[in-house]
């Protein structure tokens, strides 16, 4: 079951204001249910599983939506988690519309990596 989305919120916006980013515009997208009943089948949650992955996007207005996937929602400490990577993204790169997928493997990804599970920012 999932935690109540204002603790979920509330984890939310503490990870904002750690790295600054309360100021930018970033909204924090309730997940879809997580009752696995919901999928007919494993295949259409597979089909379901990118649209409901965890991601950050910029939109036109230049702020960010955050969506996480139902599985990083389980409980307060890995919903912390997803969001300390994701926001790290956004910290870090601005989230850039066009980063290479190297720079994305190499870079970005152990960036957010480091600061998702040791508080580490480079």
């Amino acid at each position: 079951m999932t935690p109540n989305p204002n603790i979920l919120q509330s984890i939310f916006e503490e990870e904002l204001k750690t790295l600054n980013l309360d100021d930018i515009g970033i909204v924090f997208l309730n997940p879809p249910p997580d009752d696995y009943n919901y999928y007919e089948s494993l295949a259409q949650w597979w089909m379901d599983f990118n649209d409901y992955s965890t991601r950050a996007q910029k939109q036109q207005d230049a702020s960010f939506f955050v969506q996480f996937n139902p599985l990083s929602c389980k409980t307060p400490a890995k919903f912390r988690s997803a969001a300390r990577h994701e926001l790290y993204h956004i910290y870090r790169d601005g989230h850039r519309d066009r980063i290479g997928f190297f720079r994305r493997l190499f870079i970005s990804g152990p960036a957010a990596i480091l600061y998702q599970y040791f508080n580490i920012k480079i």
